[in-house]
């Protein structure tokens, strides 16, 4: 990455708002491919800023929005080659172009809400929220079959059974053949606590396999972590929570 030509005692004060404009693009990808999940707990479908809504106080550092841009803070941290101490001064260079940004976020979230399941049968949208919230919460394996019965074709039953089984036996064939390539001491792991170092705090982790998990970010950026694996760039991961 080319930032990181800028010398070490760069101050965040020194930050041209096209740099900073284009980490905020970069974290804004990041959010989007579910990747600041395990670090931020931020999901790709979370809305970091309310459309028409008004930003949240600089203060409150438990809003999601001021949470992505410590995200955004810390990447530069680390590019720049700087010591914890500069968070907060690129926290607050931030916060400062939160209108620059709000334009940026806005239309991203106005698509996720677009994506978003309306209110039925003249239910609240209250009841529709309740809704996603129990079927997001449905066993892995339950989620993984409710994900393969919506990409069916709408025919008659007996079709739909057939069309659901070789879902079923190709999700399945695609899943063994995954985790075969998974060396063994890899998979042992999965199941079990662990501690793993968040920010500055240790914390317990459970080890878990991609396929413990609902389909979705989590599972996908694993994926995407192991097929680089296969070219030998990076080491494995679990999938830890």
């Amino acid at each position: 990455m080319h930032f990181l030509l800028f010398h070490t005692a760069m101050s965040a004060n020194q930050v041209s708002d096209e740099i900073l404009e284009e980490y905020v693009n970069q974290g804004i990808e990041k959010w989007l491919k579910g990747e600041l999940f395990i670090t931020a707990g931020i999901g790709e479908n979370d809305m970091i800023l309310t459309p028409g809504g008004n930003l949240p106080p600089d203060e409150d550092k438990g809003h999601i929005y001021n949470k992505f841009l410590g995200t955004v803070a810390e990447q530069m941290m680390g590019d720049f080659g700087l010591g914890t101490k500069e968070k907060k001064r690129f926290v607050k260079q931030l916060q400062s172009r939160s209108k620059r940004w709000q334009a940026l976020i806005i239309p991203k979230c106005e698509e996720i809400a677009a994506r978003m399941p309306s209110p039925v049968n003249g239910s609240s949208g209250k009841d529709s929220e309740t809704n996603v919230k129990q079927e997001d919460m449905l066993p892995p394996e339950d989620s993984d079959k409710q994900f393969a019965k919506e990409t069916i074709i709408a025919g008659n039953e007996g079709s739909l059974e057939k069309n659901l089984d070789e879902k079923r036996k190709a999700f399945e064939k695609a899943r063994d053949l995954i985790l075969d390539e998974v060396p063994g001491h890899y998979k042992a792991r999965f199941g079990q606590i662990y501690f793993a170092k968040y920010g500055k705090q240790t914390l317990p982790c459970l080890a878990l396999s991609p396929y413990s998990v609902p389909p979705g970010g989590v599972r996908d950026n694993w994926l995407n972590m192991f097929d680089n694996v296969r070219v030998g760039i990076i080491q494995l991961f679990c999938v830890s929570f």
